[in-house]
């Protein structure tokens, strides 16, 4: 599923792994600078606690 609110877009999903079930869950935050920020989250007890897979700041590349 996906999700746009508060200038953030929030994708979350499930996947199947020979331990169980691992949510993953992605987070790009519009930030007021102009930069995005990405948070991927990881969690393998139903969403009760998340481990942060990659936390990413993107950039405007300078012209010239």
């Amino acid at each position: 599923f996906g999700d746009y609110a508060e200038r953030k877009m929030t994708l979350a999903g499930t996947t199947e792994s020979a331990s169980g079930n691992i949510h993953q869950r992605i987070t790009f935050f519009d930030n007021a600078d102009g930069t995005v920020r990405q948070l991927w989250e990881s969690s393998s007890d139903a969403g009760k606690t998340w481990a942060v897979a990659f936390d990413g700041l993107y950039r405007r590349r300078p012209r010239g």
